[in-house]
């Protein structure tokens, strides 16, 4: 046990973390049940985030909301990322040339985040931006990060995967089926997501590595399924997104 660690300190960072784009407003009886707390717990900590401009109320949804305070924090983050912003130019050449949607993300816990995004149009009715949370298990930028993880790295991420039914089906027996997976992305240089996220998406993603060869993150290119077929992506695409990829690793120094 660790005499250091401050319980309600994590607490209160794990209720921040249950809001989302696609969930911005959360009641007290939401927040308890996506955290597993009783909601005398739950309504100590919102109203004390809320008291010191974390988190925000409003009177008629009766529900709250991410204040300022974190929202700066976000922004402050961003604006001091050395990554994105050597990678924002490469980004925006690949979206000229793909005439595409480019994203870039890496990992926090065993999810990815957007830290970045050129918009060249707007995919289906998938409302993703800078910050928002996507699955590693079955995204091609997810599974591009993984690959190229240290493996005990690798191993405490697929176990916390493990708990989550959804992720299962992806991960097989003993992550046999996710292994393998990644296994392919290693030989290829780049991950594939044909519609295992969201129906009529597909997407290809690949990793960034830094001067040292450790990974910092991961770009995909994401299109319309009924647009571009999957060989497309892979011929047309893959070997544009390898080049913007080794463009930025090699811009890490």
């Amino acid at each position: 046990m660790d005499r250091n660690f401050i319980n309600s300190l994590e607490r209160g960072f794990s209720l921040l973390e249950v809001f989302s784009p696609q969930q911005p407003f959360l009641g007290i009886t939401e927040i308890a049940t996506k955290l597993g707390l009783s909601k005398t717990t739950v309504f100590r900590i919102t109203h004390t985030l809320n008291k010191i401009g974390y988190l925000q109320y409003g009177l008629e949804n009766q529900k709250y909301y991410l204040g300022p305070k974190i929202l700066a924090m976000g922004f402050a983050t961003l604006g001091s990322m050395k990554f994105r912003e050597i990678a924002r130019p490469y980004m925006g050449e690949l979206s000229k040339a793909t005439g595409e949607n480019i994203n870039l993300g890496v990992l926090e816990g065993h999810e990815v985040i957007y830290i970045d995004q050129i918009k060249s149009k707007q995919i289906l009715d998938v409302k993703l931006y800078v910050g928002s949370r996507i699955p590693t298990y079955n995204t091609s930028i997810g599974r591009a990060i993984l690959a190229y993880l240290p493996l005990p790295k690798l191993n405490e991420i697929l176990e916390k995967l493990n708990q989550i039914p959804e992720a299962r089906t992806f991960l097989g027996a003993k992550y046999k089926k996710i292994l393998k997976n990644l296994e392919i992305v290693r030989s290829k240089g780049y991950a594939i997501n044909n519609e295992e996220w969201e129906i009529g998406i597909r997407a290809i993603g690949a990793p960034i590595l830094n001067h040292k060869s450790s990974l910092e993150g991961g770009i995909n290119i994401s299109v319309l399924s009924a647009k571009i077929s999957l060989n497309e992506l892979e011929s047309r695409y893959a070997p544009l997104l390898i080049e913007t990829a080794k463009r930025i690793s090699f811009s890490l120094v």
